[in-house]
């Protein structure tokens, strides 16, 4: 909360008390009406380093005057400020638990200092996890955007390159199969195994071809030379085991218009072993750049887009291993927050009189109802039986006293009488805890 209010005649404080791990340097200032606070702080939280004190209280001296948080003070702080008017009785207050308790839910609720943006941040660990958010979340579009620019740009080039070659007047038509149900591979046919070089690539395609109506079984592999370390590591053999593969278990059916000219044979003919020149190694580069190289499980059987999709799935993948860090960062943030009680305002009581308009009264002030009143002669008639169950119960407890209660068992006894024991030795360390607060606070302050 920043508001607007009048503490020009106030005089500025400061207060340095440390509570668990933290040491708390403020500078505040209390308006002239005394409704609201106006402070500038800082939080030192001790990792067993030395601790410098003209730092902090530099930084938070910085903060109230550049940067200052104004918000309303407490009803109880309020109450204890009446009467206040002299210096010594203002420094006791601010010394006292209350206010430093009122100090921290401060902080906790509007922060150490002012911050100013598009978000106004009361803690500057909450402004950095929406940062880290907004960089995921930016990661995500710019990948999602350029995955699908890019699958845009390749399916125009391959467009370009087969642009004017009207691939169905030519006689490339593709064959849909099931992929469950694959037509059995031919064995009077022959498999021929098609190796050839050109320009940065080399092509293997093992192909199986009817010559009568021009049907063909084919699985492809293309090796592209990028740089010279592509080229040490190019294995034939592990090209040529991928096409037969893809031939046997992901075949793409389809006519192509192989020429077989004048051959000699007509046994080879039967057989499918097309001869092997520049025509027909067209033709099949066309196919395989009108077809692709094997058949996948959705519309396009091209690799480049599958590329493009894995590579983008596996950006997501590490965007959301981030995302779940994030996610419980801000989990346990809002936890150790939300564990801090609010301020907490008095709660008001409405009663309500017959023929009269409601009266609110706070939970210290009772009304007393006549005796004689007919409304006290039903709250009676109604509660005597409550009545009379408490005080039989508050007489067994006067009888039981002092005797073991039979009712539970000797184990139950044990664990009680444990937890008693064990609840005497806390408060006996904690008394000695606050002891040693109490004198290190001495120190702090001389």
């Amino acid at each position: 909360m920043n508001s607007k209010s009048n503490t020009n005649g106030a005089s500025v404080s400061w207060v340095i008390f440390n509570k668990g791990p933290r040491v708390y340097f403020c500078q505040f200032q209390i308006s002239d009406d005394g409704n609201t606070i106006r402070y500038g702080a800082t939080i030192y939280k001790n990792t067993g380093a030395d601790i410098d004190f003209d730092q902090h209280t530099q930084t938070a001296k910085e903060r109230f005057n550049r940067f200052p948080v104004t918000a309303e003070i407490s009803g109880k702080i309020r109450e204890q400020m009446e009467g206040v008017k002299t210096r010594a009785q203002k420094i006791v207050i601010s010394e006292s638990k209350k206010f430093q308790n009122f100090l921290i839910q401060s902080f906790v609720n509007n922060g150490v200092r002012h911050r100013e943006g598009k978000n106004t941040y009361t803690s500057l660990r909450l402004k950095i996890l929406d940062n880290r958010q907004a960089i995921i979340d930016k990661k995500k579009r710019v990948i999602t955007n350029k995955t699908f620019a890019e699958i845009q740009r390749s399916e125009k080039q391959r467009k370009l390159m087969i642009q004017g070659f009207n691939p169905e007047k030519k006689g490339f038509h593709l064959l849909r199969h099931c992929a469950e149900n694959l037509p059995e591979i031919n064995s009077k046919r022959t498999m021929n195994m098609v190796i050839w070089e050109e320009g940065s690539r080399i092509y293997h395609v093992d192909i199986q071809h009817n010559p009568v109506n021009g049907e063909a079984r084919y699985g492809a592999c293309v090796f592209k030379s990028t740089s010279i370390e592509d080229c040490l590591g190019y294995n034939r053999d592990h090209h040529i085991d991928t096409a037969v593969d893809r031939f046997e278990n992901f075949p793409l059916f389809c006519r192509l218009p192989l020429n077989y000219g004048e051959m000699k044979s007509r046994g080879s003919r039967a057989r499918g072993e097309f001869p092997i020149n520049d025509e027909n190694l067209s033709i099949l580069k066309k196919a395989l750049c009108v077809f692709g190289v094997r058949c996948r499980s959705q519309e396009s059987n091209f690799l480049k887009k599958v590329e493009l999709l894995n590579q983008k799935s596996c950006v997501v993948k590490n965007l959301n291993r981030l995302q779940q860090d994030v996610d419980k960062e801000k989990a346990d943030y809002k936890k150790k927050t939300g564990s801090v009680t609010p301020l907490r305002k008095e709660k008001e009581k409405k009663v309500v009189f017959m023929g009269t308009s409601p009266i609110i009264l706070k939970r210290k002030n009772k009304v007393s109802t006549p005796p004689n009143s007919p409304m006290a002669v039903e709250v009676m008639d109604d509660k005597c039986p409550e009545l009379e169950k408490m005080i039989h119960q508050k007489l067994e407890q006067k009888t039981t006293k002092g005797f073991k209660d039979k009712t539970k068992s000797l184990t139950k006894r044990k664990r009680e009488e444990e937890y008693r024991q064990n609840q005497i030795e806390k408060e006996r360390r904690n008394s000695h805890k606050t002891k040693e607060k109490v004198n290190r606070r001495k120190m702090l302050v001389i």
